[in-house]
């Protein structure tokens, strides 16, 4: 079974806050620990490193750039993989942190329009165009809808 995601690009920015909006508060993960509001947090974490609101150095190796296109390809993902602590900020109250991604993820969609070859860091993938990051971060998100059964 192979995993169908949308990059993050104006044309699925419309079908993704709606998913983003239908998952309630109180929704619990069909895997995982992490609640509706940590899930906001989390996926609005990983959207501010590309943007530069949060900067985190460049750790990558060889070893996790070779396997960078393996990571965002169709392959489904392990459930229960572990992220580093700094991709988990405290969550605010739910509707408080869904608002924050909401904008957040129209904010690097039009960045994406606007600089699709700047590059950015990633801490663990290391240099990615704009392109780049929008297939990944539609990727990381899909991850996560799923999670969250939407």
């Amino acid at each position: 079974m192979f995993v169908r995601y949308r990059p993050l690009t104006r044309e699925n920015l419309e079908a993704l806050q709606r998913r983003i909006e239908s998952i309630p508060a109180s929704r619990a993960p069909r895997w995982g620990s992490l609640d509706a509001p940590q899930l906001f947090a989390h996926v609005r974490r990983s959207l501010e490193m590309p943007l530069g609101d949060y900067l985190q150095p460049d750790r990558s190796t060889w070893l996790t750039r070779l396997f960078r296109p393996l990571v965002f390809s169709r392959i489904p993902w392990p459930h229960g993989l572990k992220s580093p602590r700094y991709f988990f900020p405290n969550p605010d109250d739910a509707e408080r942190e869904r608002a924050r991604l909401l904008e957040i993820l129209a904010r690097f969609v039009r960045e994406v329009e606007q600089r699709p070859d700047r590059v950015a860091a990633s801490p663990v993938f290391g240099r990615m165009t704009m392109v780049q990051w929008a297939k990944a971060q539609g990727r990381h998100l899909e991850h996560h809808l799923r999670q969250f059964n939407v």
